[in-house]
């Protein structure tokens, strides 16, 4: 009985670890995605700012604010190592 429960649980196991490593991806993707925009916003940005001529001392330092965000957010996008099987302890 126990040979057939591990058998079993074999194919459970492997189908958990490609649901994980898919689900890595796509975050990592959506990880990607969002520092892109996030980027794309900040030049964006300045250069509606240097055209208008208006960019403040305030604005300045929300863009560096912003830009100090987005590499954190894109460190931490490529350093976490999510575990989906240990927050699934529940089912």
């Amino acid at each position: 009985m126990t040979f057939s429960r591990n058998a079993a649980q074999l194919p459970i196991s492997q189908e958990l670890e490609q649901i994980e490593e898919t689900w890595r991806k796509e975050t990592k993707e959506l990880c990607e995605s969002v520092a892109k925009l996030q980027e794309d916003n900040r030049r964006l940005r300045v250069a509606l700012n240097e055209e208008q001529g208006t960019t403040t001392k305030l604005q300045r330092e929300y863009i560096l604010h912003t830009h100090s965000i987005m590499r954190f957010w894109s460190y931490h996008c490529s350093t976490t190592q999510f575990d989906v099987t240990s927050s699934m302890h529940f089912l």
